[in-house]
C-alpha cells in the first residue's frame, strides 16, 4: 500500500445485504421446517375434536364439520350453510351474516335441530323483493359455538376477499356463557378482548 492510500470502505449496501443475510436464511429455514411438518396445521385435542358439530381448525380452534349434513343438504365448500361463496358480481349488494348457531340455524325446532330456513336466506328473500332477487346476496356465515372474538378473525381471514358491501353480527350466548365461564380454552379465553 501506498503512504497515501487509505484503505477501502466496504459500501453501506454490501454492509446491509452481510447485516440481514444470516436473518433472513434462519427465517427461510423456520419457515421451511413449519411447512414440511405441517406443525401449523395442527390442532391441540380438544373436547370439540370427537363431536359431530365441529372439526379442528389451528386458527380459529374449531369450525363447523365439513361433513356434517344439514336437512340431507352438505355444507358449502367454505365449510358454512347455503350457498357457495362465488366471486362477487358487478352490480350485486353483497351482505355476510357472521355469527354463531343462531345465524347458522341450528336451534331446536318441529323437524329436529335445524330451522328451515335461516334468518340469512330470510333476509336475502325479503331484500330480494325490494332490490330485485339478481341484485342482493346475503352469504350465510354462521359457525356453531363460536364467539365475537372468532368471528372477528374468520371476517379478517377467511372472508376477508368475498368483499361483502355489509356485515350483520349476531353473536349473543357464546360470548356470555364462555367468557364468564373463566375457561382456559383456545379462544374462548380471548372472548373479552377481542382484537
Amino acid at each position: 500500500m501506498m503512504p497515501d492510500e487509505s484503505p477501502r470502505r466496504p459500501s453501506a449496501i454490501r454492509m446491509l445485504v452481510f447485516m440481514f443475510l444470516p436473518a433472513i436464511v434462519f427465517l427461510g429455514l423456520v419457515e421451511t421446517v413449519v411447512r414440511f411438518t405441517g406443525v401449523a396445521e395442527t390442532c391441540l385435542p380438544t373436547r370439540h375434536a370427537a363431536d359431530s358439530f365441529w372439526a379442528c381448525d389451528p386458527l380459529l380452534y374449531f369450525k363447523n364439520n365439513p361433513d356434517l349434513k344439514v336437512m340431507g343438504k352438505s355444507l358449502n365448500e367454505a365449510g358454512f350453510r347455503g350457498r357457495e361463496f362465488s366471486p362477487k358480481k358487478p352490480g350485486v349488494f353483497r351482505v355476510i351474516a357472521l355469527g354463531d348457531s343462531s345465524t347458522f340455524g341450528l336451534t331446536e325446532s318441529d323437524e329436529g335441530f335445524y330451522v328451515r330456513e335461516p334468518y340469512p336466506r330470510l333476509l336475502e328473500h325479503m331484500l330480494g323483493q325490494v332490490h330485485g332477487p339478481a341484485r342482493v346476496e346475503v352469504l350465510n356465515a354462521g359457525s356453531i359455538g363460536y364467539n365475537s372474538y372468532q368471528g372477528l378473525l374468520l371476517l379478517r381471514t377467511k372472508l376477508r376477499s368475498l368483499k361483502p358491501d355489509l356485515v350483520t353480527v349476531r353473536f349473543g350466548w357464546n360470548d356470555h356463557l364462555m367468557s364468564s365461564s373463566g375457561r382456559d380454552e383456545g379462544a374462548f379465553r380471548d372472548a373479552t378482548n377481542p382484537i
